[in-house]
């Protein structure tokens, strides 16, 4: 297995913590720059995902591997995209409009599971490559 391989987990499982520390800023918000802090978190952990996501592709490319076609490659672009839709939606969320705070809310939610789901489908496949 490539260290580009490993180098993908390894960066995804930090932008995890990234984003996951990120909304535990949001839930806490006992700092006066907690809105802050969260954005520039999120977008941390979105660059770091972005990287990830070039690393993993340029070695399926590399090695002519096909592309989505595991579960947790499938689940891992649904991933990203709601990602990328949450963090979009936040980015709105600063004008106070309660309806896009409820969707930025949710939306949150469902991106968490989602990640859940794709982390443990990653295990798995990390798994099987190995053997």
């Amino acid at each position: 297995m490539s260290i580009m391989v490993s180098m993908h987990g390894i960066l995804m499982l930090v932008a995890t913590f990234v984003i996951i520390w990120s909304v535990i800023i949001v839930r806490k918000k006992n700092r006066p720059d907690w809105l802050k802090l969260h954005s520039q978190l999120v977008t941390l952990g979105i660059c770091i995902v972005i990287i990830s996501c070039c690393i993993i592709f340029y070695v399926k490319q590399q090695n002519s591997y096909p592309h989505l076609a595991s579960i947790h490659a499938i689940v891992g672009i649904i991933a990203v995209t709601f990602l990328l839709i949450n963090y979009a939606v936040g980015v709105f969320v600063v004008t106070k409009v309660m309806a896009r705070k409820l969707i930025h809310h949710l939306s949150g939610k469902i991106t968490t599971a989602i990640i859940i789901i794709t982390a443990f489908t990653g295990i798995f496949r990390f798994l099987q490559i190995l053997n």
